[in-house]
């Protein structure tokens, strides 16, 4: 069966853990040495060299599927975060909304004439 990567911590726990039973394992995740953060390839820091190190991973088959354990999918459902293979990636902030978030909550909207 053909199955769709999700790259969100919960989408990862929930779908590719507890769902398929299945961990990435071989993710570069070692503090004193090559730290890739887990997340959307598109969305993680460093380009087509980031993209190019996984791949060689992957082609070598240190980065890989594996059996999850029944405690690793039970995990998986209640702490999504701490089934992840790598430090997920930081999201920006939304600008659109500045500092104070928005200032229309709870007044009336105008209707259109």
């Amino acid at each position: 069966p053909k199955t769709v990567m999700h790259w969100t911590p919960h989408g990862y726990a929930r779908s590719i853990v507890h769902g398929r039973g299945q961990c990435l394992d071989g993710w570069p995740n070692d503090p004193k040495g090559e730290n890739i953060p887990f997340g959307d390839p598109s969305s993680i820091p460093g380009g087509r060299r980031i993209i190019s190190r996984l791949l060689d991973l992957w082609k070598l088959g240190i980065l890989h599927f594996r059996p999850a354990t029944d405690e690793e999918r039970r995990l998986a459902w209640r702490n999504p975060r701490a089934v992840l293979p790598g430090k997920p990636t930081k999201r920006p902030l939304h600008r659109s909304l500045g500092p104070f978030g928005r200032n229309d909550i709870g007044r009336p909207r105008s209707q259109p004439k």
